[in-house]
């Protein structure tokens, strides 16, 4: 399976978008941080959620009267 198959798969174009296809809600993939290393960019694919910018992050809130 190549990457680009694995984006769609594994759910990453519900928030970002590659190639047009998915959704542009999330940052940009291909403007990643030039200092990251491999295993940094590992971490972020195996824990997408691990580091969320706040420019991205959402809430939900629950009222007492549900």
């Amino acid at each position: 399976m190549h990457g680009r198959d694995l984006f769609t798969v594994t759910g990453c174009a519900a928030c970002h978008q590659l190639g047009g296809v998915g959704v542009v809600f999330g940052p940009d993939l291909k403007a990643r941080d030039p200092n990251w290393k491999t295993a940094d960019v590992l971490k972020e694919i195996l824990e997408p959620s691990a580091r969320i910018h706040e420019k991205f992050r959402s809430e939900v809130l629950e009222l007492e009267s549900g």
